[in-house]
């Protein structure tokens, strides 16, 4: 029980703070009240564990990463992220697994940065710092598994499409010029194979963009999608067919404009397509 003193302290912090209705499970949490309650846990020494019991929805290490709500805006570098580099099938599925696993290619040794969120902001889903037990090694040999009952399976509603996941290479921080491996997202069976790409990004305000991906310096797009008009603050998918592209290292390149301030929209996006799982 926390002593009279420390509730006294919880309820002054609370106080100040702007909070934001959240449903989850049917009940409505409070993401800034969590917040301040793991604030006054770390306060009063309470450990991990301790939180674990008392915030078990709550972002924090469950051994092998860190998972859970964690209510924090997406820092929009240079008024544009890419939240996600998916490849897939183009069946897609809305059934939630007892495991999720995320494999993907790496076409030489880099450093892994794995992020897995929602796509919009509807629970605050965020899972990261993925420690594995085994190095990551080049070819599709990288699979990092999950299970779901710690907390997707305990958000209300979420289904597998409402996630999102980017594997950035040798720089964990998004940047207006990165390196990705995109990633198969996929429940216990084996993906046999993959089409498609799908680059989601959101910007931070109304914006002109025209998305393009070539294959080597001076060669003309294999892709080009221009969007006259997309609203700020939600997230855009670019899909590229890549069934019959041949293997190799390919960039996107997002160029336009920022409607209310012109400013310029200027994000390069490096990855590898292999074209066969094995």
């Amino acid at each position: 029980m926390l002593q009279s003193g420390a509730v006294a302290k919880l309820r002054e912090r609370v106080a100040s703070l702007s909070v934001v209705p959240l449903p989850v499970a049917g009940k409505v949490l409070l993401p800034s009240l969590l917040l301040a309650t793991a604030a006054l846990l770390g306060d009063l020494g309470i450990p991990e564990p301790g939180l674990a019991q008392a915030l078990p929805l709550q972002y924090q290490n469950r051994g092998d990463r860190y998972e859970g709500i964690k209510p924090k805006p997406v820092d929009l570098v240079g008024g544009l992220e890419l939240i996600s580099a998916l490849a897939s099938d183009g069946e897609g599925t809305s059934e939630m697994p007892e495991r999720l696993r995320l494999t993907f290619y790496l076409p030489r040794p880099a450093a892994v940065f794995l992020t897995v969120r929602e796509l919009e902001y509807v629970h605050y889903y965020w899972m990261d710092r993925v420690q594995r037990a085994t190095p990551w090694t080049p070819r599709f040999a990288n699979v990092f598994e999950w299970p779901t009952r710690d907390v997707v399976k305990r958000l209300d509603g979420l289904k597998m499409h409402h996630l999102g996941a980017v594997v950035r290479l040798d720089n964990g921080n998004p940047s207006a010029a990165e390196r990705v491996a995109p990633a198969i997202l996929h429940g216990p069976r084996d993906p046999k194979s993959f089409r498609e790409y799908v680059f989601t990004f959101r910007g931070a305000a109304d914006a002109t963009v025209t998305a393009s991906v070539y294959q080597g310096d001076g060669a003309p797009p294999r892709f080009v999608s221009v969007i006259k008009q997309q609203p700020g603050r939600r997230p855009f998918p670019l899909v590229w067919d890549a069934s019959t592209a041949g293997a190799g290292d390919y960039t996107l390149t997002l160029r336009g404009h920022f409607l209310d301030t012109n400013k310029t929209i200027d994000h390069v996006v490096h990855f590898h397509h292999p074209p066969r799982l094995r």
